[in-house]
């Protein structure tokens, strides 16, 4: 987690010194790399591109094996990597469908930074809603039994929620 974070910041601060610093608008992948070009020089398009890659070949995997399981376990089926395929067919059709999707969305022509920006709006929409329904669950005594969540992180995690939602609708007012 450390190392994820420490990524995470360290993308943030380099993306102000880039892009921020110069007020640069990024609309395409081609306009990212150019834009790292003060950072890492005549080679930032192969940077860019590898770390593009890199990430691709991580999300995508994981992403339909999610999507796999998630179905898998609201419907019963037989789930797992481990699993027989003739055994867990219903799971491996379930990641097979997810990989098809990636791909058509992959030859739609949509631009990769504009489906980053979607994805993070839906991702900032979704959250509050996501958590509000965790929090719900994780209180419910038919569902959790003797391990609810108890009364002070009960206040802290609907704390969370309305700084989350707070911070998403200003987030939408402002670009209103």
């Amino acid at each position: 987690m450390f190392f994820a974070v420490s990524i995470f910041w360290f993308i943030l601060v380099s993306t102000g010194a880039t892009l921020g610093i110069h007020h640069k608008h990024v609309e395409t992948a081609q306009q990212a790399a150019q834009a790292l070009q003060p950072v890492a020089g005549p080679v930032a398009g192969y940077l860019f591109a590898i770390g593009l890659l890199a990430s691709a070949i991580l999300a995508v995997p994981v992403l339909a094996s999610t999507s796999a399981y998630m179905l898998a376990q609201e419907f019963g089926w037989r789930q797992g990597r481990s699993s027989n395929i003739r055994r867990a067919w219903r799971f491996y059709a379930a990641v097979g469908g997810a990989l098809l999707v990636a791909i058509v969305v992959s030859f739609a022509g949509i631009s990769a930074i504009q489906l980053l920006f979607i994805s993070g709006i839906v991702a900032g929409l979704a959250t509050p809603i996501s958590l509000a329904f965790l929090l719900i669950i994780a209180r419910n005594r038919h569902v959790m039994g003797d391990h609810r969540l108890g009364g002070l992180l009960t206040v802290a995690g609907w704390g969370t929620a309305l700084l989350v939602t707070a911070t998403g609708l200003s987030f939408l007012w402002q670009q209103l």
